[in-house]
């Protein structure tokens, strides 16, 4: 994996994260929100822009599928990546992903003062 891989990996990633995905469990639609739906219509955009195939929305279940070719002549076995919107009645505004280069396992604190421990 490449450097510049890895860093527009990571970018994607941040940006997702701070999209407003808060769900709402009053809603009769699928997905709850229409800020759902603009997460999911970007992931279809990104997806065709990095080389994927077969690219879909269903509107009906809010799916979103793509297929990425075997890069190998060798049988070998399929694999799925499988993601969901937020389906929590959280808070989603204003957030700032925390990044921890060489995460070593131990506990992350969120908050000393609160005493919040990941």
């Amino acid at each position: 994996m490449t450097e510049q891989f890895f860093q527009e990996t990571q970018e994607r990633l941040i940006r997702y994260a701070k999209i407003n995905t808060r769900s709402d469990e009053a809603s009769t639609t699928v997905p709850s929100t229409a800020c759902q739906l603009d997460l999911l219509h970007l992931l279809v955009d990104e997806l065709k822009a990095i080389g994927l195939q077969e690219v879909k929305f269903n509107p009906e279940n809010a799916f979103v599928t793509a297929t990425l070719p075997a890069t190998s002549d060798k049988p070998v076995p399929t694999i799925g990546f499988i993601a969901h919107v937020d389906t929590a009645d959280f808070n989603s505004e204003n957030v700032q992903p925390r990044l921890i280069p060489n995460y070593d396992g131990q506990d992350i604190v969120l908050n000393q003062a609160q005493d919040i421990v990941m």
